[in-house]
């Protein structure tokens, strides 16, 4: 029999639990047990706190080789069953796993177990006691992490504007001059996109080197670290979601650094910031026009959102100009605005939708598809046939030389030969396959472009079902302002 060895070691583990530790104990184990290690299949994730198995590198590879057919190895050795996963819900569901669908056992070296109903219950007393442990441990990181924010102490990466020496923030003037300027451009009236857009003109980045945009820019506003503050507890992830937390569980720590602004110049930036966004709507989750999500930037492949606009003429009439505008354009990390009014961009989608109708009737004929289509499908058969035929000879030879009907030297003479011929025939059938067009995917392309064109056209239907059609069959449509093209990429 064949085991794996999984191995285990967070940052709070003892010598006890080092990785060769463990690894002698299992190997004793496997020993006395007869049973085989291939040094494959030993997994270590060493440095790995937390009970999420997702996090675990080696785990996760152990698991997607213990599933390969045939099933690699018999059984999992571990030192302990917190080891496996401190979890019980990643214990029972990798247990289950690989027990149901690939017959391989986990043993514990340490807390060896029968298969009676008695055990079962044991393993998940152990398993529970393990999982507090985990569970108590992280509250104890918390408290340790608290105590040092109240500290002062800096327990995240370096932001813009300081730079981290001996665990504690220093000023950057470099840096720090950025930081000035983007309160004082807030100050005087500027957005936080077009702050962002000035400063990604200048070449300016960000700390980590990605250029601005609007959020990066209001997060800066916001952060009362620039005032000397230190706050922590501020945020928690919520699955791949940042959550902000109630206020009364941040701790705020005052006089930690240097500050970069004054407290005028601070509080000046939070009432503009406020009067930006105290009007703003929740996010519609409905598209405004049909073409919503369907446009491109051509400079960074940004999807160009809806753009209200209204002109007084001089006469007192009121001129519509709606149109679309890069997204990233409007919070300042693309360069090119791309704006085309909506009346432009609706006319060449219907010229676009009907001109492509047109050259499909043109091409191809449904019935002269159909038949060309059903002579390939003979062609593929018969090199299908031929392709079977190999595979057997193959096999055939592979026979012989396991006999000791044929020499090593003739085996591999035939399987060359055959390999060969298998990879021709295989670049056939291939090159077959995609040279031919599927009549029946023709006919959907043309009901789509019927239904879409018929659509766009129709004011009774509604903006989403019109939307929900293009969508069917056009995966974007790209715009390029400076040569005036709009290029529509087609699902086919």
């Amino acid at each position: 029999m064949i085991a794996a060895l999984y191995i285990r070691v967070s940052t709070d583990d003892q010598l006890e639990f080092s990785p060769d530790a463990q690894k002698r104990a299992l190997i004793e184990y496997a020993k006395k047990n007869n049973y085989q290690i291939d040094e494959h299949y030993i997994f270590i994730d060493e440095g790995i706190t937390g009970t999420s198995a997702q996090k675990r590198p080696a785990f996760q590879n152990m698991i997607a080789t213990a599933k390969k057919k045939p099933k690699p190895f018999d059984a999992i050795l571990v030192h302990k069953f917190d080891r496996f996963a401190r979890s019980r819900e990643d214990s029972v569901v990798y247990k289950s796993l690989l027990r149901k669908e690939c017959g391989i056992k986990v043993i514990s070296v340490t807390e060896q177990l029968e298969d009676d109903k008695f055990s079962v219950i044991l393993e998940a007393m152990l398993e529970a006691m393990a999982e507090y442990y985990s569970l108590n441990l992280s509250d104890e990181v918390i408290k340790g992490m608290t105590e040092k924010a109240r500290r002062g102490g800096v327990q995240s990466k370096p932001i813009l504007g300081y730079d981290i020496i001996d665990n504690k923030r220093v000023v950057n003037k470099e840096e720090a001059e950025i930081i000035k300027k983007i309160y004082d451009m807030c100050i005087n009236g500027q957005s936080i996109g077009s702050i962002a857009k000035h400063l990604n003109m200048l070449g300016i980045k960000s700390k980590t080197g990605s250029p601005f945009e609007s959020r990066r820019i209001k997060y800066i506003i916001q952060n009362p670290v620039y005032l000397g503050i230190t706050r922590w507890n501020y945020t928690h992830c919520q699955g791949s979601r940042i959550v902000i937390k109630p206020e009364s569980e941040w701790i705020t720590v005052e006089n930690t650094h240097e500050p970069i602004v004054s407290q005028q110049t601070w509080d000046e930036a939070q009432k503009v910031l406020g009067t930006w966004h105290k009007d703003v709507k929740p996010r519609s989750t409905e598209y405004i026009h049909w073409l919503g999500g369907i446009l491109r930037c051509s400079d960074c492949n940004g999807t160009l959102v809806y753009k209200t606009a209204r002109f007084k003429r001089k006469d007192g009439s009121i001129r519509n100009a709606d149109g679309y505008q890069c997204g990233k354009y409007k919070i300042g990390s693309c360069n090119t605005s791309n704006y085309i009014k909506i009346k432009d961009v609706e006319n060449h989608i219907i010229k676009t939708l009907t001109a492509t109708l047109d050259i499909v009737n043109e091409t191809w004929s449904l019935e002269g598809l159909n038949i060309e289509y059903e002579n390939k499908d003979d062609e593929i058969a018969l090199y299908k046939t031929q392709l079977s035929k190999l595979n057997q000879k193959l096999e055939r030879a592979k026979k012989a030389y396991l006999d000791d009907i044929d020499t090593l030297e003739e085996y591999k003479a035939n399987k060359e030969m055959f390999q060969k011929e298998i990879i021709e025939i295989t670049n056939l059938i291939n090159n077959y396959s995609n040279n031919h067009i599927n009549p029946q995917k023709v006919a959907e392309f043309k009901d789509k472009l019927v239904t879409a064109i018929e659509a766009v056209k129709d004011d009774s239907i509604s903006v989403m079902s019109k939307n929900i059609v293009l969508k069917a069959f056009i995966k974007s449509i790209i715009y390029n302002k400076q040569e005036d093209t709009l290029i529509t990429i087609f699902y086919i």
